[in-house]
């Protein structure tokens, strides 16, 4: 069984974050290892406090994980000081390692999921080292500097966010209006669209299981358009067995 790592924040409701990442990893036949970057106080309502690691564990956590066995694929999730940016930039360097980001910012519910200045750090010191990038609409204006109304709007954003130095950008049009959710796929060459149909409610950790499928799939030996298709096939079908274990969001089926 092929391994595949995680560094994301710890979701205690099981929707979001390593826990759902762990889910999907071993639902797609990988072993999972994690490496916790913060802990959030949360149930399926809301995100109430963030309580980040300490940058040396989050590096020795890394460490000891990179030594015992071979990780081919690395997605990060949740990182919520620029201090640990640079500190997961530092461990990863030089590593023969296929790099997923997940730029988090906000949690389903609206809450910050990162210090002001994070965001610019993961553009400065991971997306150079990246396969891939998979911000949605929110996050890819943040990052690119455009706001993004329509198509011609997330065409220019992947144009600018490739321009970082990733090799692949996926913008999910998830919040964007439409019968249809459409998500732009750019590797600097090509652009291709991704839709499915739209399923109406309100589903927490959707992007947290975007990103782990996209790092499953290229665990598993799939070209980047091919992975990029699989995750996006995988959320879909992850959304109509979502189900309600608290007040709040729904979490998906995994």
């Amino acid at each position: 069984m092929k391994s595949i790592l995680t560094l994301a924040g710890s979701d205690p409701s099981g929707g979001a974050g390593v826990q759902i990442d762990i889910r999907v990893f071993y639902r797609l036949g990988l072993h999972p290892f994690s490496v916790i970057t913060a802990i959030t106080v949360q149930n399926t309502l809301s995100v109430f406090k963030v309580i980040p690691v300490d940058d040396i564990y989050i590096k020795e956590q890394i460490e000891a994980i990179l030594k015992d066995t071979d990780i081919e694929v690395v997605k990060t999730g949740m990182i919520y000081t620029e201090s640990a940016v640079k500190t997961i930039a530092e461990t990863l360097d030089r590593r023969d390692i296929t790099l997923v980001i997940d730029p988090v910012t906000v949690s389903s519910t609206g809450t910050p999921l990162q210090e002001e200045g994070v965001l610019q750090s993961i553009v400065e010191y991971l997306l150079p080292m990246a396969a891939f990038v998979t911000p949605n609409i929110n996050e890819a204006s943040l990052i690119s500097g455009i706001e993004i109304l329509n198509r011609d709007d997330m065409i220019r954003a992947a144009e600018k966010i490739y321009s970082f130095g990733v090799k692949n950008v996926v913008i999910k049009g998830g919040h964007m209006e439409g019968e249809e959710s459409e998500d732009l796929f750019f590797d600097g060459v090509n652009i291709k669209w991704l839709s499915s149909e739209r399923v109406k409610g309100r589903y927490h950790g959707t992007g947290c299981v975007f990103s782990s499928a996209l790092a499953s799939y290229l665990a598993l030996g799939n070209p980047a358009d091919k992975a990029t298709a699989l995750a996006k096939g995988f959320v879909l079908e992850a959304i109509k067995r979502a189900y309600s274990p608290g007040r709040g969001m729904a979490i998906l089926g995994v």
